[in-house]
């Protein structure tokens, strides 16, 4: 039977064909041997995971707490943890080290120092200055080292002593020989806010004690003409307060308020809320004399002197403001002035107290 072996054309395409079998046979057994070696990797063998306690890099303390059967990171943080402690006791014994260095140091900068300061002028013996100088150093050095053993546990304490007061701030005090009296001093001002206190409570005492004291006033009624009266009152009592008291004294006045009255003191009409402690503090002057003064006194004199003021005080008066409203254009009303804004007045000397009707020259 005969065999159809094709064309040439056919022959090209089944070697093609097989060409690409093989190379795709070739990939796949190299992705089986990939996956092999990976789960070759992934796979750990009871050596791996464990490891026996005889190392030779851990110390006595590592194999008591490795006993038996360990994990490899226990044992290696075992490890760690032994590490670290042995570096902090070879940082202990430096420090130790560095000051026992340090003191020594000390010690010999002091024998330098004491052997420099000791000097002989003896001459002839020097031998014997020399023997006694060497038995000194000796018996100094030791007393040097019995000395540094014991400061050595003072130094020790004192080491955390020194490390807290580093941190606090150093102050220098004042030089005493010299004036300070212009720089801030808590201590002075508080001095003298309690002297200045003191002051002013004793100060307020002494005027309460004045404000109590009594005195004699005289007045009198004005209604054209005068009835004059006397009373004795505190220093402290106002103006209002006195014309409450003063009006019972006169049958025409018991019906009248306060508040319709007026006083008249040295031709100025002084408000009510003023008392007569006001008026003597401030020793305020009037037009026709002074306002402290409330008693009855004329000046007489044998010789006129125009150059010494007169000192009259005339009696004060109490009147009804109706009556002023009626006569202020008659003498003595027409005189009359309200004390002004500012309060008394208390340094205008140069004007003179005048009694007439005619206008006062300034």
């Amino acid at each position: 039977m005969a065999e159809y072996k094709g064309s040439s054309g056919d022959g090209n395409r089944i070697r093609m064909l097989e060409k690409q079998r093989e190379n795709e046979i070739k990939e796949i057994n190299k992705k089986k041997e990939k996956l092999k070696e990976e789960k070759k990797a992934n796979v750990f063998s009871i050596h791996d995971k464990f490891q026996s306690v005889s190392d030779s890099s851990s110390s006595t303390s590592t194999q008591f707490q490795n006993v038996g059967l360990v994990s490899i990171n226990d044992f290696h943080n075992n490890i760690k943890s032994q590490n670290n402690l042995n570096d902090s006791k070879n940082i202990n014994n430096k420090r130790q080290t560095e000051k026992e260095i340090k003191k020594k140091s000390i010690v010999n900068k002091k024998l330098k120092i004491t052997q420099k300061s000791k000097l002989s002028f003896e001459l002839d013996d020097d031998g014997d200055g020399d023997g006694e100088n060497n038995e000194n150093n000796e018996n100094n050095e030791e007393n040097n080292e019995n000395n540094e053993e014991n400061k050595n546990d003072k130094e020790n304490d004192e080491d955390n002593v020194n490390n807290n007061n580093n941190n606090k701030i150093k102050y220098f005090g004042k030089d005493p020989s010299v004036n300070t009296d212009f720089l801030p001093d808590i201590e002075r001002e508080e001095l003298e806010k309690l002297e200045r206190e003191k002051l002013a409570k004793e100060w307020l005492d002494q005027q309460e004690r004045i404000k109590s004291e009594e005195f004699e006033i005289t007045y009198s009624f004005w209604d054209g003409s005068g009835h004059r009266r006397s009373m004795k009152c505190s220093k402290g009592t106002t103006i209002e307060r006195f014309l409450e008291n003063a009006r019972k004294e006169f049958k025409e006045l018991r019906g009248v308020s306060v508040d319709k009255l007026m006083f008249i003191k040295e031709d100025i009409i002084i408000p009510h809320n003023y008392s007569f402690y006001d008026l003597m503090l401030s020793k305020a002057r009037g037009k026709s004399g002074p306002l402290f003064r409330f008693d009855v006194h004329e000046d007489v004199r044998l010789v006129n002197d125009a150059t010494v003021e007169k000192e009259e005080s005339h009696a004060a008066k109490m009147v009804e403001s109706s009556w002023y409203e009626r006569n202020k254009h008659i003498f003595p009303s027409s005189r009359w002035e309200y004390l002004a804004e500012d309060g008394f007045d208390t340094q205008d000397t140069d004007r003179k107290y005048t009694i007439s009707d005619r206008l006062a020259k300034h």
